[in-house]
């Protein structure tokens, strides 16, 4: 993972061995808070987490 590139949600349970569901939960508080962005996948299903840009 490079810093400023959009991960999808999935990748990053992996990356720090959590449930993808667990993961979601957190990726919706920090976009909640402005701190990432979520950015639609290719299909419906899928997420991106992104960094938020400057305000």
């Amino acid at each position: 993972m490079e810093p400023g590139t959009p991960v999808p949600v999935s990748t990053v349970a992996e990356r720090i061995w959590a449930d993808r569901s667990n993961t979601t939960n957190l990726v919706n508080r920090l976009v909640t808070r402005g701190l990432i962005e979520r950015r639609s996948g290719p299909d419906a299903a899928s997420a991106t987490a992104a960094p938020a840009r400057s305000r």
